[in-house]
């Protein structure tokens, strides 16, 4: 997942992020589809980016902590 959004080109506020994450996990399981890449890819937009810019902070989060 790393990978994915190793440029972090999300300008999103942590708040923000989650919020909208959690509102395309919603749709996704109550439409039944799957939302698709774009390319261009849009950091602030596809569902693949922001998954993997939420777990890329929370681990970021949790290692600052453990330090």
């Amino acid at each position: 997942m790393n990978s994915i959004v190793r440029f972090r080109k999300c300008s999103l506020t942590d708040k923000e992020l989650l919020d909208r994450v959690d509102s395309m996990t919603d749709e996704m399981y109550q439409t039944g589809k799957i939302p698709c890449r774009q390319i261009p890819a849009r950091p602030n937009e596809d569902y693949d980016l922001l998954v993997g810019e939420l777990v890329k902070r929370y681990y970021e989060k949790i290692v600052e902590v453990s330090k």
